[in-house]
Parts: C-alpha cells; sequence; structure tokens
C-alpha cells in the first residue's frame, strides 16, 4: 500500500487519541485485533447472503459467485507441481473485487457502546475505549471473538 493511503488511514485515529489524551484528559484504552487469515476463510454462503441483503444488483452478485467458484489452486516443489485442489472458501486478495468483499464481509462487526470507537483496515480492527464507559473493553473483546456471522470462527489474536 502506497505511504500516503497508510497516512489517511491512520490520521483520523491518530486524531482522535491525540484529541482524547491531550485535549480532553481521558485515559483511553486500545485493542487491536488481527483477524488471522480473513482473507483465507471468508465464507461464500456468507458472503452472497450480505451482499443480497445490501441490495446489491442481482447481476453483479452472479458475477460475483462466478468469480468465486470453480477456483482451484495448486503447489510447485522441486519443479514439480501437485494435483489442483478447489478452493471452496476464501476471497482472493490480490483482485482487485477482494478487499471490498471483505469489506461487506466484516460490515456487522461493530462496538457494543456508541462511546468506544472502531477503525477497520482489511483484517485489522482497531478499538478506542474511554476510561468510562458502559461496555469495557473485555466485554468488546469476547463478543468480537466469538463473531461468526462473517466467517468460520477463526480466534483473533490480541496485540
Amino acid at each position: 500500500m502506497p505511504l500516503n493511503q497508510l497516512v489517511l488511514l491512520l490520521l483520523p485515529l491518530y486524531i482522535l487519541l491525540i484529541l482524547q489524551v491531550n485535549y480532553y484528559k481521558i485515559t483511553v484504552r486500545c485493542l487491536t485485533i488481527d483477524f488471522t487469515k480473513a482473507f483465507d476463510t471468508g465464507d461464500h454462503a456468507v458472503l452472497l447472503s450480505k451482499l443480497i441483503n445490501h441490495n446489491v444488483s442481482p447481476l453483479l452478485v452472479v458475477w460475483i459467485i462466478s468469480f468465486l467458484t470453480g477456483r482451484s489452486q495448486v503447489c510447485k516443489v522441486n519443479g514439480v507441481l501437485s494435483h489442483p485442489c478447489p478452493i471452496n472458501q476464501c476471497i482472493v486478495q490480490s483482485s482487485g473485487i477482494g478487499p471490498e468483499l471483505y469489506i461487506v464481509l466484516k460490515s456487522d462487526l461493530k462496538s457494543l457502546s456508541t462511546d468506544n470507537l472502531l477503525f477497520k483496515y482489511a483484517d485489522d480492527t482497531t478499538l478506542l475505549v474511554p476510561e468510562h464507559t458502559n461496555v469495557d473493553i473485555v466485554a468488546e473483546f469476547r463478543q468480537w471473538r466469538n463473531a461468526t456471522t462473517w466467517g468460520p470462527p477463526a480466534p483473533p489474536s490480541l496485540s
């Protein structure tokens, strides 16, 4: 990712941290979660259901189904190719549409409290929790850890 895109993504998080800590004098806890292998575990049925629920054009949904199905992968070891293995779940990360499809998958991941601020980028999610909130950071983490509505259960790693 180009540096200017990264700066634009991190700038709102940085500004809110500075405001809360320096201006409002609030202690802030920060929870950073990396949903490991998130692109590799994207469930196609869940994705298609969410696309339909978001009123995506049926023609586009059919095109996405066509794009995601019938894919396979091979491994090459010492110049020898393995037999093709079908890919039944995943979002093609390096494709033009892959990141957008992942955003749709993750669209229902929300904070339990309006006091807590949520930032999402690809498979990384950051939550800012002020010291005085109606839902603490542990409850937020437990909710996310048990989140299975956007793919197969894969425990997030806590950073």
